[in-house]
């Protein structure tokens, strides 16, 4: 059971990849960026952990190229949006030539990046990694919330400015055989998009253990959520149980 890892940057610090590589069933991370493979940017120094060797990781050179403009351009405007479309489909490229030539491993796949691999000739699992609810079920469930009524709208996600990576995501979800995802309502995010419940796991990561103290003793049913960064549907919705 050897897994083949892909996603965009130094997401979640790494945390997937070098989990797989600290129990030696990481083959392949492919990635845009990391230090220490190939040739080196000194502002970018930091894309990297000891938990994964440089020798385990496919850089996705389309990838990154494709994110040099938006670099440059957010330098002098705020407003520029990130290439988000162009930059995965480079990626889910690197990704795709990797699984084909390693069919029997395991595919772990961060979604957006994911489907031109999960179309390709791999014969071991296909795993989706859904580290974002639908921004539609998103909307669905605020619209529910009559607290929310006459608010202002929330920030429109790019899936809704651009239906093609909806279409895109729930493609990859028709293609997973199961997903990891790290909250109960990104599971039923999932589930809306046809996935059947038995082939999803809840793995909350990045957080410390609780500890003793950690329970408080408010009333059931009463939840707080914290929204943070520009409003945008899934900023602190991913997490939430």
């Amino acid at each position: 059971m050897n897994f083949v890892v892909g996603h965009n940057r130094d997401r979640d610090s790494y945390q997937v990849p070098a989990a797989l590589a600290e129990v030696s069933v990481l083959d392949t991370f492919v990635t845009d960026y990391y230090e220490g493979r190939g040739f080196s940017v000194p502002t970018l120094s930091h894309r990297r952990t000891p938990l994964i060797e440089p020798s385990r990781v496919r850089q996705s050179f389309g990838a990154f190229a494709a994110q040099l403009p938006y670099e440059v351009k957010r330098r002098i405007s705020r407003s520029v949006d990130f290439p988000t479309v162009l930059v995965e489909a480079r990626l889910g490229a690197t990704i795709a030539r990797v699984a084909a030539q390693k069919p029997e491993a395991d595919l772990l796949l961060y979604s957006g990046s994911a489907l031109q691999a999960f179309q390709g000739p791999s014969t071991g699992r296909r795993i989706l990694f859904q580290y974002h609810v639908s921004p539609q079920f998103i909307v669905d469930t605020l619209s529910s919330v009559d607290e929310l009524a006459g608010t202002r709208p929330w920030q429109r996600e790019a899936e809704v400015l651009d239906p093609s990576m909806q279409r895109l995501h729930e493609e990859e979800v028709r293609l997973a055989d199961s997903a990891i995802c790290a909250s109960t309502f990104t599971k039923n995010g999932l589930i809306r998009q046809g996935m059947g419940g038995e082939d999803i796991t809840v793995a909350p990561y990045g957080g410390p253990p609780r500890g003793p103290h950690d329970r408080r003793s408010r009333a059931r049913g009463e939840m707080f959520i914290l929204v943070r960064g520009t409003g945008g549907c899934p900023q602190g919705f991913a997490y939430p149980h």
